[in-house]
C-alpha cells in the first residue's frame, strides 16, 4: 500500500516494487553465497574451525529469534 501512496502513478509504484524485490533477492543471494564460500573454506582448513563457525551462526540465529520474540509483545 505504501508505494501506491508514495508515487503519483501506478507504473512508478510497480517499478519501485519490482526494483525492491530484485534488490532484496540479489542481496540475499550475495550474502548466502558469501557465507557458503566462507563455510567451504573453513571446512577445508579445519573441521574444528568449521564447527566453530556453524556454532556461532546457530547461536546468533537463536539470539535474533529470542530478541524478536521478546520485543514483539
Amino acid at each position: 500500500v505504501l508505494p501506491i501512496l508514495a508515487f503519483p502513478t501506478n507504473a512508478q509504484a510497480v517499478a519501485y516494487l519490482a526494483a525492491f524485490c530484485l534488490g532484496t533477492i540479489a542481496a540475499m543471494a550475495a550474502f548466502s553465497g558469501g557465507m557458503g564460500l566462507l563455510a567451504q573454506r573453513c571446512s577445508l582448513d579445519s573441521q574444528k574451525v568449521y564447527r566453530g563457525l556453524m556454532s556461532t551462526c546457530a547461536v546468533a540465529a537463536i539470539g535474533v529469534g529470542c530478541f524478536w520474540l521478546t520485543t514483539s509483545f
